[in-house]
Order: C-alpha cells, then structure tokens, then sequence
C-alpha cells in the first residue's frame, strides 16, 4: 500500500524535487488555458486581455463561459450605427 502513494527508493528531497516539478507544470497548463481564453476573446466585448485576466483570476473554465456568454464587438457597433 506505501509504494502506491510515492515509490520507496525515492528520498524526501527526490520526491519534493517531482512534486515541485509537477506545481510548474501545472501553473503553466493553466496559465496556458487562460491565454487560450484571451485568444477566443479577442474580438468580442472585453478583448484579450480582458479575458486573459479574468480568466487567471476567475478559472479558464469561467473564462470560458464568459467568452460564450458575450457578445462579438462587431455586433455592438452595428448597433450603435442604427
């Protein structure tokens, strides 16, 4: 059961190095997923980096709602010429 939660020929600074490791890859995934989020939101309401941002502050998942959500800046223009 002990070798299921790290392998036992590890030492403790071996295995924090690996879970250090693991935490940078992580945070850049969803740094990543965010500057996704920014990308899909370039053309719509809040930009780029409205988006970006509020996608590293509130999940990319969220980001990702929001981006559905809004509506494309090409749209709010044609409204505003009427």
């Amino acid at each position: 059961m002990r070798g299921l939660i790290a392998p036992p020929n590890l030492s403790p600074r071996t295995s924090h190095l690996i879970s250090g490791n693991i935490m940078i890859v992580l945070i850049l995934i969803y740094l990543l997923l965010s500057l996704v989020m920014g990308l899909l939101g370039r053309n719509r309401k809040f930009g780029f980096w409205g988006y970006f941002f509020g996608s590293i502050v509130l999940t990319p998942l969220i980001g990702l709602l929001l981006v559905l959500a809004s509506d494309s800046r090409k749209a709010d223009h044609k409204e505003n010429e009427e």
